[in-house]
């Protein structure tokens, strides 16, 4: 449900605190579910997946902003 999205934001937020969200949703790919959450900071961009059976962190991904 919801409050386990919520869950997951503060996953998010406990390692980037400043993190904006563009985009947080349940997605199916081939047949497995998994909570997509796409993110930003000043510092980088990035994308964590989790497992919404367990709520461990299946796929973490950041891309850091070089100026």
């Amino acid at each position: 449900g919801l409050g386990d999205v919520y869950k997951r934001q503060d996953l998010v937020r406990k390692e980037f605190p400043n993190a904006t969200f563009t985009k947080v949703k349940l997605d199916s790919d081939d047949g497995l579910y998994e909570y997509e959450l796409k993110f930003y900071t000043p510092e980088l961009r990035g994308e964590m997946k989790f497992n919404p059976e367990n709520g461990a962190l299946m796929e973490k991904e950041l891309k850091y902003q070089v100026r």
